[in-house]
This record gives structure tokens, C-alpha cells and sequence, in this order.
């Protein structure tokens, strides 16, 4: 194992499902700030603020004081945390 390999570690296939049931098991009941929705061109949308992240079975869902934002199968969706934790 390579010096760099030893700091930083093994890089995550975030297209398998293995990793993207361990990201939503990190994030389940996780309070949010506010949810983006990044397009193909890069552009940002805010979706809404002020919610929280569960998982039931298969399923991942965003809610906001607005109500359900978001719902999805965690195997079909890409996931990631800000740098910051947020």
C-alpha cells in the first residue's frame, strides 16, 4: 500500500450498490439544511430547507417543512455530503 493510499484511502465506486446503501445508512435521520438538485449541465436548484433524511427498506426520502421533497430506491441514486458535513 502506497504512501497516499495510506492518508487518504481506498476511493469508493459510488456507482455500486454497496456504497450507496452505506451513504444512505449514514445519512438516515440526518437533519438538512437545504436539498439541491444538480442538473446535467450543473446548474443548481434549491428543492427545499429545513428538513431530514430517512430510509425504510429500499426507499431514501427527503421531507421539509414543506412536506415530502423527495422519495427514491437507494440503489438508484447517487448521493454525497457537502465537504463541510452539512
Amino acid at each position: 500500500m502506497g504512501i497516499f493510499s495510506k492518508l487518504f484511502g481506498k476511493k469508493n465506486d459510488e456507482y455500486s450498490p454497496k456504497f450507496r446503501l452505506e451513504m444512505a445508512k449514514r445519512l438516515d435521520r440526518k437533519s438538512i439544511k437545504y436539498v439541491t438538485e444538480r442538473d446535467e449541465d450543473g446548474t443548481e436548484t434549491i428543492l427545499g430547507k429545513q428538513g431530514c433524511i430517512y430510509t425504510s427498506g429500499e426507499l431514501l426520502r427527503v421531507v421539509s417543512t414543506d412536506g415530502k421533497i423527495f422519495e427514491g430506491r437507494i440503489v438508484d441514486l447517487l448521493m454525497s455530503e457537502l465537504m463541510s458535513g452539512d
